[in-house]
């Protein structure tokens, strides 16, 4: 009994033994499950080996890389589950390293691709990755100008760039390049700019879009590919679909579009008139005066209610013009000085501006006043009209206009006068012995078009480009009145007859005043017989209207009795009279008589 009792608790102690030991063996079957289980997703099953964490996708190289334990083998497969494949593993330091090429698969579509470790058998064990596709869609564009329609939303899109882009400073010149995808409703500009590459002609290097200077590609053009880039490497994150497929956010470089960027448009040609003093801007362009001046567009600063565009006087560009605010509107003061200016095609939404055409106004000279004589009789005469001598050695223009819009004579304005509808008379360049003469036909001022409140204005005439000469505009304009009378009243400092004695040298001075008489004026003396040792001269009309008449004798001057001259400006003459006396004799000495002794 003792043997079998000692028998029997032998065997129990041997059966407490088992059971430990299968306890042990069940807990730690637990612990391992437990330590797998840590490995897995949310939908996983014990027992897999590769979790999401050992995994890194390299959208650039194409290829997986999976970090595994020493001796393992990691098989992947397509979503059909059918044909698995074994990666390629390499030691990397304790740890190994199955690496999974996956430059086969076609990216143009989404691709599930599944993973697990050789050893496991059950398909639940594995881990699928959904595999994005790459950007088949992407286009690009041109445009002129910043802001694009977007005809999904049907609102408008400004085109804006960081300003760490080379583009950004350029853009306004050399026009916006936009992306987008996709087409009819799904269609969306692309304006991740960060993700975006490029490189010039089939055979360049591929880089960021920052780096894009379109104004290097303006003369001549060129073909840009752009792509989105490769998002590079990425590690999976715990997220997953509805049929646990793990969700990667990246995918490889997408599909290449060609872009031609076409040279700019060349510059157009605009001619100036010197004559007019107007532009030839067309509707389309633009223009600016430098050097600091706002690109203006012509439609908006000169177009009437009809939008039709006429030939732009000098005095009306703009140096800024704003279409929405006129208070920020800055008229250019043209006052017949040299200036610059650009003009150019302005750009649209299919294309920037073109090059621009630089126009150089040259500044002419002073109209003066000295060689011209302006002369007519009164009343006016039809069949005289007015006579424009010139002896000046510019040529010179001259016209009859009415003072009415531009001020009169008084405060003539050389803004308001419409030089297209002015009638030039041409008076060349004289000399003294040949000056050259117009005539200006009476009917002008006092035909059926009769001009009310009618000047007279003459310029330096402008000069024409040529091989030898730059163009120069014809100068400012001076106001000459026309009037019905004319008054000279004359007054002097001595007395109204020049009176001088014989055999001395003397001067006499007459002030005359006039009125209705242009500032400036040269008065014209006429001296028919003029006796020997007689000199006669008279200054120009002062701003107050009043000249001086001056005759000078020498010693030597004959005995005149009331010789006459005449005097005459802006074709009114006056009559005028010197009187040289005879030296009184010298008185004979008396004769004293001799007394008779």
């Amino acid at each position: 009994m003792k043997f079998d009792t000692k028998t029997h608790r032998q065997w129990n102690n041997y059966s407490n033994f088992v059971k430990f030991l299968g306890c042990f063996l069940l807990l730690f079957a637990f612990s391992v499950s437990l330590i797998g289980f840590g490995k897995l997703t949310a939908y996983g099953q014990a027992g897999r080996s590769v979790t999401y964490s050992d995994i890194t996708i390299d959208h650039a190289k194409g290829e997986i890389r999976i970090i595994v334990q020493p001796g393992d083998t990691i098989l992947y497969s397509d979503a059909k589950k059918l044909d698995w494949m074994e990666a390629t593993t390499m030691d990397n330091g304790t740890n190994s390293v199955a690496v999974i090429d996956i430059s086969w698969i076609n990216r143009s579509k989404e691709f599930i691709l599944a993973i697990k470790n050789k050893n496991e058998t059950s398909n639940d064990a594995m881990v699928q990755i959904n595999l994005r596709p790459r950007e088949e869609g992407l286009k690009a564009g041109l445009s002129g100008t910043s802001t694009l329609i977007d005809k999904v939303v049907n609102k408008p899109l400004e085109l804006t760039y960081p300003t760490t882009y080379a583009i950004y400073s350029v853009c306004k010149e050399y026009g916006y390049v936009y992306f987008y995808t996709g087409s009819g409703s799904t269609a969306r500009y692309y304006e991740e700019y960060d993700n975006i590459e490029w490189k010039n002609g089939s055979d360049g290097v591929w880089r960021d879009f920052k780096e894009l200077n379109p104004a290097i590609y303006a003369n001549k053009g060129t073909s840009i590919y752009f792509r989105v880039k490769s998002a590079g490497e990425e590690k999976l994150t715990t997220t997953v679909d509805k049929q646990g497929v793990y969700v990667t956010k990246g995918a490889p470089a997408g599909k290449e579009v060609r872009f031609s960027y076409a040279k700019l448009a060349n510059a157009p040609r605009v001619a100036l008139n010197g004559s007019d003093l107007t532009v030839a801007l067309r509707a389309g362009y633009e223009y600016r005066i430098l050097p600091d001046g706002d690109w203006v567009n012509v439609v908006d600063a000169h177009a009437n209610s009809l939008g039709k565009i006429e030939p732009v006087s000098l005095y009306s560009l703009y140096k800024k013009y704003d279409r929405n605010d006129s208070s920020k509107n800055s008229k250019f003061t043209f006052q017949y000085q040299e200036f610059d200016m650009q003009i150019r095609i302005a750009a649209t939404s299919k294309k920037p501006s073109s090059k621009a055409f630089n126009l150089k106004v040259v500044s002419p000279k002073a109209t003066e006043t000295a060689g011209i004589e302006i002369s007519y009789t009164l009343p006016y005469s039809k069949k005289d009209g007015i006579s424009f001598t010139n002896v000046n050695p510019d040529s010179y223009q001259v016209a009859l206009i009415s003072g009415k819009y531009c001020g009169g004579v008084s405060t003539f304005d050389a803004s308001k006068v419409d030089y297209k509808k002015v009638k030039w008379y041409n008076a060349k360049s004289g000399t003294k012995e040949k000056p050259s003469t117009v005539k200006i036909p009476g009917s002008v001022y006092t035909g059926k078009n009769v001009i009310e409140e009618p000047i007279l204005i003459y310029r330096i005439a402008p000069v024409n480009e040529s091989k030898t000469q730059k163009q120069v505009i014809a100068s400012k304009a001076i106001a000459v009145n026309i009037p019905t009378e004319v008054v000279q009243t004359a007054t002097d400092s001595v007395q109204s007859k020049v009176e001088l004695v014989q055999g001395t040298a003397a001067e006499g001075k007459i002030e005359v005043t006039t009125t209705n008489v242009s500032v400036g004026a040269t008065p014209k003396i006429s001296a028919p017989k003029k006796p020997t040792g007689i000199t006669i001269t008279a200054d120009k009309v002062k701003t107050d209207g009043k000249f001086t008449i001056s005759v000078k004798i020498a010693s030597t001057a004959q005995v005149v009795d009331s010789y006459k001259f005449n005097v005459t400006i802006e074709g009114i003459t006056k009559e005028y009279t010197v009187t040289i006396k005879a030296k009184p004799a010298t008185p004979s000495p008396t004769v004293t008589p001799t007394p008779t002794p």
